[in-house]
């Protein structure tokens, strides 16, 4: 088992295909489909993942449900980009987050 601690994945963000130089994807589906494919690449099911916010901005339902698609088992520390619902909507999503900590403004 391993600990891995990660942030700002972004997940259906429009935004983040165009925040910074040199980009490499054409589409945010390109975007989200190869965060799942490196994660997946380095963590095993049974690794421990700290995710340190910024998870999602697309669709809750699409956003858990690309999460639920990554290995590990995971805790959300939420960020300023991850909305309440995050917290609310996991209960019905046993298998995306192991816990989640909700953002304080």
């Amino acid at each position: 088992m391993t600990l891995w601690l990660t942030a700002d994945w972004h997940l259906g963000h429009e935004r983040i295909l165009t925040l910074g130089e040199g980009r490499p994807f054409e589409s945010l589906v390109d975007h989200d489909e190869e965060l799942i494919r490196r994660h997946n690449a380095l963590v095993a099911d049974d690794d421990d993942v700290l995710v340190l916010g910024d998870v999602a901005m697309g669709k809750i339902e699409d956003s858990l449900a690309k999460c639920a698609r990554m290995n590990g088992r995971k805790v959300l520390v939420c960020g300023n980009h991850d909305r309440p619902v995050m917290a609310s909507e996991a209960g019905k999503h046993e298998k995306v987050f192991e816990w989640i900590h909700r953002y304080r403004e």
